[in-house]
């Protein structure tokens, strides 16, 4: 009788290095092949190019919400999917996405398992890999990727961006903060041996941590691996988030709002934050944390054999005081990085980091 097929699926969270782990991925897909491994490339793929489960991600989507999908690429990728996987006795998909829309969208998991059986057949064992991260760092960065991330579909600037309070406080009501919750959501459809939690901890994280921590998790050996940091996504400063900001409530804006979400990768680096800044007091921080302790000790005893999901010293960050007028130059100062060439503003932002390489040595 044929061994199972395996499949490792990735689903975010988002924020926990996902871009740096599916770049790892991408780049040593040959060395995975050669242990009967794949990290499946979709063709049709409109976004991010290095996740490869956006089309099982927005179909089970779709299927859960009862709505039609918008076009036919996801199909295509489930047919290539399908034929592709036959290779292969592992495969690993990845879409920081899913675990959102698992804690948003009741019976999303039901269904998205129900697509892997439909693409894969009955003989597959399916791990749910997960990364947490500890609240207060999660939705912070998570708010700045939202601000973010409003600069990169529609085509007219929007003007309802939410505040960092609006944003926890939807993040609460929606769940996305009470990882036990979360888990047991994903355990009542694939079994709890098969939730697999890593976690991303920023006191001293890195992307070789977030690749190192997801194969020693999936028992996946590589020797001799390649990866390039530089095409990582790293979060952006607080001073750029409120430029973004200061952006989103003007009524014209002739720059391109792609221009925009990629010039503010660029302005982050150029014009850093003076200090390491938190949009809310040290004590309502430490509040924050404590609404989770109960919840993380679970997930703790359940998943982590009883070690501590994270390390609990709440840093002694500057409260971020909004400086109005500081926002308001900023902003036009992106708007004009943003109008010229990105040849140009790729230039100015490698000058910076050999500036900042020959301080440092």
């Amino acid at each position: 009788m044929s061994k199972p097929k395996r499949v490792i699926l990735h689903v975010g969270m988002l924020k926990t290095g996902t871009t740096s782990l599916q770049i790892f991925l991408c780049d040593n897909n040959e060395a995975l092949a050669a242990q009967r491994i794949t990290y499946f490339i979709p063709k049709h793929q409109k976004y991010n190019s290095f996740s490869n489960a956006g089309f099982l991600c927005w179909s089970s989507l779709y299927t859960a919400r009862g709505t039609a999908p918008q076009d036919l690429i996801y199909e295509k990728d489930e047919a290539l999917f399908s034929e592709f996987a036959k290779e292969y006795d592992t495969l690993i998909l990845s879409e920081e996405f899913i675990s959102e829309m698992g804690a948003e969208v009741p019976g999303y998991w039901e269904v998205l398992k129900s697509n892997l059986l439909r693409l894969l057949g009955n003989d597959i064992i399916v791990d749910v890999v997960i990364f947490l991260r500890r609240q207060d760092d999660w939705v912070f960065s998570r708010w700045k990727q939202q601000v973010l991330n409003s600069f990169f579909h529609e085509n007219t600037v929007p003007t309802s961006i939410p505040d960092f309070m609006e944003f926890l406080t939807t993040a609460r009501a929606k769940g996305l903060m009470d990882y036990d919750i979360a888990l047991e959501r994903i355990a009542e459809v694939f079994g709890r041996e098969h939730v697999i939690i890593c976690v991303h901890d920023r006191k001293d994280g890195s992307s070789n941590d977030v690749v190192n921590a997801f194969l020693n998790a999936t028992n996946i050996s590589l020797h001799n691996t390649n990866y390039n940091s530089l095409r990582a996504n790293p979060s952006i400063t607080m001073r750029t988030t409120k430029a973004l900001l200061q952006i989103s409530q003007r009524k014209r804006i002739d720059v391109s709002r792609r221009r925009i979400y990629n010039t503010a990768k660029v302005f982050s680096q150029l014009y850093p934050d003076e200090q390491n800044y938190y949009p809310m007091s040290r004590k309502d921080r430490i509040q924050l944390l404590s609404e989770f302790e109960l919840s993380n000790e679970k997930v703790s005893n359940l998943y982590n054999n009883g070690e501590p999901l994270f390390h609990m010293e709440v840093p002694d960050y500057c409260e971020w005081r909004d400086k109005p007028d500081q926002s308001v130059q900023d902003a036009s100062l992106l708007l004009k990085l943003a109008t010229v060439s990105s040849k140009t503003s790729n230039l100015l932002l490698k000058e910076v980091q050999q500036s900042n390489k020959n301080t440092s040595s």
